[in-house]
């Protein structure tokens, strides 16, 4: 039988482990990461509205679906992560409002997609679109930390690139009005000045310069065909295709930036 001194030894090793490990898990969620993982809430609303609209224009309707629920399942996910985190009052709101607004929202984009419901839907789309971006500037202003900065202008580039396949899918399926072309436009107008923000930022490291650099020759050489209209060489297969490579490697910069950030 073990003496008592080294039994209580041993077992105040076994629960701080246990305890260590609990706090470092909960402490795991540094503003930057929480930047970037409320920054994706943004992305993925906008896949998902794209992938609803592909199942609605017949456009790989099963892999779109496959998608559009995988896209579900992570905005749940990472919608929990950011609840558990949340530092404030304000930031506890701000999740609070995109939950609600998401509860009602992703049971639509579920449904069987209906063209006449889905200029509602877009609008609907747009505006929890609007509450995640609330949430995620909410987060960078309250960590007083520059170069969070970096990690939300990063991680909005996924919401755009997934922001102009969506629209140039809508204006496939017939639902090209005046507010959609638009948006289409201002979307790709974003995505090159962000890109050339931060391809001019003097906290980039080599390795995040020359992912910039990579990932915006790939943008570039498809860009010039996507203008004022999704039409003619500009295919929805092709927009999507390309701007998901970006989104891919978008996703993988902001994790870079988010690096630097907490170091």
């Amino acid at each position: 039988m073990l003496p008592i001194a080294v039994a209580a030894v041993i077992l105040y090793f076994m629960f701080y482990n246990v305890l260590y490990k609990k706090a470092k898990s909960s402490a795991a969620m540094t503003d930057a990461k929480a930047v970037n993982i409320a920054g994706s809430l943004r992305m993925l609303t906008q896949r998902c509205m794209k992938c609803h609209l592909m199942v609605g224009a017949n456009l790989n309707p099963d892999t779109a679906m496959s998608q559009l629920e995988a896209a579900i399942k992570l905005f749940d996910k990472r919608l929990e992560l950011l609840k558990k985190y949340a530092p404030s009052e304000e930031i506890k709101y701000l999740t609070k409002r995109v939950e609600q607004e998401w509860t009602a929202h992703r049971v639509r984009l579920l449904g069987t997609p209906d063209k006449r419901k889905a200029v509602s839907l877009l609008r609907e789309n747009n505006d929890l679109l609007e509450m995640c971006d609330d949430l995620v500037n909410g987060i960078a202003h309250a960590s007083h930390k520059k170069l969070t900065s970096l990690v939300n202008v990063a991680g909005r580039q996924r919401m755009l690139s997934q922001r102009i396949a969506k629209n140039c899918v809508a204006i496939h399926w017939g639902l090209g009005s005046d507010d959609v072309h638009q948006e289409f436009r201002l979307a790709i107008k974003m995505f090159d000045e962000s890109m050339d923000s931060l391809m001019s930022s003097r906290f980039n490291s080599p390795r995040v310069a020359l992912a910039l650099e990579q990932a915006s020759n790939r943008w570039k050489s498809y860009r010039p065909q996507c203008n004022a209209a999704c039409s003619g060489s500009c295919i929805p297969q092709n927009v999507y295709q390309i701007t998901d490579a970006v989104l891919e490697k978008m996703d993988n910069i902001t994790g870079m930036y988010e690096e630097i950030a907490d170091n």
